[in-house]
């Protein structure tokens, strides 16, 4: 079997295959010999080495199955003929050359559709395995001649050579693996996305589908190579298609594609994707889940994303989600992502009376949520309220919401064998701080909500159960809260002003929330630091404003090192 059937061939200059003669040994079997030219004495005379037909090599045996040389379907570099050449006169313009060049080509695309229809019954009849024959037809260099042969059958006109080619791409992109990187290359894509616009409901269909299979790939080189070819582009406009079926593969394609590739969803935003998604989620109901994955994965460091983001009011879409809870940890790190890269503007649109309210939904548990969901969704509205003081203001004159989460801290976590309920309270614990810490009036949050009380409880109940970690997150913010306390009635009752250094509200904003397990001692403890250690008026509590991770154990005039860590939530 002959693969260079589909070469493309020199645009100049062009010559007729009948210039020469074919021997019979390499006819088709199954077609008319072609006509020869009329012969004349300078053709007898011509030297056999400029013969433009030259017989094929028989090195394989696949590649003779047809007869016909790679040869025959080029232009071959021929020497300028005389005025009186036959090639020059049947070509020429003036004799009527345009329908002989027309009636080679013909002839050529002829051979296009019998090879792709031999090539179909070759693979559904023969008994050797379609992923070896697939394979062994790509090392041939079929692919790249496909794409070829797709865009002159296509120019052409020949509908149904189209749609023959068209099934025979979808054949090799069922492969295995290693033939769907061939075809993930850039010169076999490209040349059918040019025309995927123009391409009927029954063929478009089938090339998405296998392009799907394409987008399945988990090779990072194969999906650069779609990307390069202009793959994203052409799906975010194929969801303006009429027909729900095309879109809806679109759609699964676009989540394979954009899964955690920043140049990829730049891409996809920059052609328009995030209004065409805004659109099907008010007309489709079966793709919602797949629109928002899609949505809650656009948020990144990409100045172009922040901006259609921004144009397309983001914010209130993702807080309308939170009443659901399957998508509210998704949605936070969507809104996570956007506070880190643009915190100025996030902020401004979290604060409103309406995201507060859309963020209380947070703190409704619903029967369908396990521990697991809950433990992840207040571990990221934990990490929003150590980036964005605003919040933590904001969340702190929330009543209600204060309110649930100290209920949430006095629930009993004797069975719990995985850890998960430990870890649900230590960052409720670490949510209340910081919305101690940033309240405009401390001590009244303090004393209004009986935060003081609630961390004394939750220490001992810890304490008792041998929950260490939970123990020491909750001593460690009591003695915080207690300094800061005792500071603020110092200054305010018109204490000593020359000892500022002893208060820790001295530290950054931003670094109190991650050095407040670390930088207080809880009780019987002391911290192990060598020159930085403060002390209040009292004498009784040393703290130390350098972070560290070792405390000693005082008892008694013993002393130990003790491992203090923060819990980690995933």
């Amino acid at each position: 079997f002959d693969c260079s059937l589909f070469d493309r061939p020199l645009p100049s200059p062009p010559v007729s295959p009948f210039s020469g003669p074919i021997s019979p040994p390499h006819r088709l079997p199954f077609s008319r010999p072609l006509p020869r030219p009329p012969s004349s004495p300078s053709m007898h005379r011509r030297n056999h080495s400029s013969d433009p037909v030259t017989p094929p090599s028989n090195s394989s045996s696949i590649k003779s199955i047809l007869g016909i040389s790679s040869s025959s379907l080029k232009s071959p570099s021929l020497k300028s003929p005389s005025r009186k050449s036959p090639i020059k006169t049947r070509f020429s313009p003036d004799t009527k050359g345009r329908k002989e060049m027309a009636k080679v080509t013909g002839q050529k695309r002829h051979l296009i559709i019998l090879s792709v229809e031999c090539i179909t019954e070759i693979i559904n009849n023969t008994d050797c395995p379609k992923d070896d024959f697939c394979r062994l037809l790509c090392e041939y260099g079929l692919l790249p001649r496909l794409a070829y042969g797709f865009a002159e059958l296509r120019r052409a006109g020949l509908q149904e050579g189209v749609e023959k080619l068209v099934a025979l791409f979808a054949v090799f992109a069922g492969a295995d693996v290693l033939v769907r990187r061939r075809m993930a290359r850039e010169e076999v894509i490209k040349p059918m996305l040019k025309e995927i616009h123009r391409m009927s409901y029954s063929m478009l269909e089938t090339v998405i589908k296998a392009l799907k299979m394409l987008c399945g790939l988990k090779d990072p080189t194969a999906l650069a190579e779609l990307e390069k070819a202009g793959v994203v582009k052409e799906f975010v406009l194929l969801l303006d298609h009429k027909h729900r079926d095309i879109y809806n593969q679109i759609l699964l394609c676009l989540d394979m594609l954009l899964d955690v590739s920043p140049s990829r969803i730049e891409t996809a935003v920059a052609a328009g994707l995030i209004p065409r998604l805004l659109r099907i989620l008010t007309q489709e109901a079966t793709m919602h889940q797949v629109v928002k994955k899609l949505l809650c994965s656009l948020p990144m460091s990409s100045l172009r994303v922040k901006v259609e983001l921004q144009n397309n009011s983001m914010v209130p879409v993702y807080l309308a989600w939170l009443s659901e809870p399957t998508w509210r940890t998704n949605v936070l790190s969507a809104l996570r992502l956007w506070l880190r890269e643009d915190p100025e503007y996030v902020s401004k649109e979290i604060t409103d009376e309406d995201s507060l309210d859309a963020l209380l939904a947070v703190t409704r548990v619903q029967p369908s949520m396990s521990l697991r969901q809950l433990s992840s969704t207040f571990a990221t509205l934990h990490n929003m309220t150590d980036d964005s003081k605003a919040l933590s203001r904001a969340l702190s004159m929330r009543e209600e919401f204060v309110t649930a989460l100290t209920k949430r801290l006095i629930e009993p976590v004797n069975d719990d064998t995985t850890g998960t309920h430990v870890a649900l309270q230590t960052t409720v614990l670490q949510i209340l701080d910081n919305l101690a810490h940033q309240s405009t009036s401390l001590v009244a949050f303090v004393e209004e909500h009986n935060i003081l009380e609630t961390f004394t409880t939750v220490a001992l109940e810890a304490k008792k159960l041998g929950k260490i970690k939970l123990w020491q997150v909750a001593e460690n913010c009591g003695d915080y809260l207690r300094l800061r306390i005792q500071s603020k009635k110092i200054y305010s009752s018109g204490g000593d002003q020359k000892s500022p250094r002893s208060d820790v509200s001295g530290l950054s904003p931003r670094s109190n929330a991650s050095n407040r397990s670390e930088a207080t001692t809880p009780r019987g403890y002391q911290q192990s630091n060598r020159n930085n250690h403060r002390t209040d008026e009292s004498g009784l509590v040393n703290v130390s404003l350098r972070s560290s991770n070792k405390s000693i154990l005082s008892s008694g005039g013993s002393s130990s090192f003790v491992e203090i860590s923060e819990p980690t939530i995933s």
